[in-house]
């Protein structure tokens, strides 16, 4: 007895089994007992829609997209970080000192360094009735400008010099002499274990480093002045 089918799979299968043969058309005719005869003809496999093109266009696109993007992204941050790099080798000597002795740093400010120690409160007081304030750090630049202003009157013995942030309002809650909180001034070079709490007002101050740190407030203290650029 001679028995024949014909076996057909338009799309790719999933699975592997022994009469399932996927992307092909199985042939097969089978003469009892113990003759079998097979022949393969490729099929090639058809998409089921044009909407499962439309899905893999736009999946792929995606997929480009976010990548490009990705690169972008990395390529601003590394940029970021070189241009905001610590400067320590800012010397005041090459920069333009006014008259009233601030001297004007391009990228960042116009400084001035008070040797007389003083209470934070005071600190703050004598800049202001020369138009200027306790400096904020925002930048790298900003902190390189600092480091710069202090290395002429700098003594390892020293206080760090303050500058315009403190717990004024709760222990431990550092913000600046505006009241904005200490985290969004876009600086974050703390030196080791700072910010720290250990007085009972704390007030902000800047090393050689360039590294943020905190001072007693009511203590007599070096401090720096600071005008804007106009």
């Amino acid at each position: 007895m001679y028995q024949s089918a014909i076996i057909s799979y338009k799309y790719p299968c999933l699975l592997w089994t022994s009469s399932h043969f996927c992307g092909y058309n199985l042939h097969y005719r089978s003469v009892w007992p113990n003759l079998f005869d097979f022949t393969f003809n490729p099929v090639l496999s058809k998409p089921k829609s044009k909407k499962l093109k439309v899905i893999m266009t736009r999946f792929l696109t995606f997929v480009f997209l976010a990548t490009v993007l990705s690169l972008s992204e990395q390529t601003s941050e590394l940029t970021n970080n070189e241009a905001d790099e610590l400067d320590l080798s800012l010397n005041i000597a090459n920069f333009k000192t006014l008259s009233n002795s601030y001297t004007c740093i391009p990228g960042a400010g116009c400084y001035k360094f008070h040797n007389n120690s003083v209470t934070f409160a005071e600190a703050k007081r004598i800049c202001e009735s020369e138009g200027a304030f306790l400096p904020i750090v925002h930048s790298a630049r900003e902190a390189s400008a600092l480091v710069a202003v202090y290395h002429p009157y700098y003594e390892p013995d020293k206080e760090w010099p303050r500058i315009g942030f403190g717990d004024f309002f709760g222990k431990g809650e550092f913000v600046t002499i505006y009241g904005g909180h200490i985290n969004s001034t876009g600086y974050d070079n703390w030196y080791y274990g700072e910010p720290s709490t250990r007085y009972e007002r704390n007030c902000g101050a800047i090393n050689m480093e360039g590294k943020m740190g905190t001072q007693c407030c009511d203590c007599n203290i070096w401090f720096i002045c600071q005008v804007l650029i106009t």
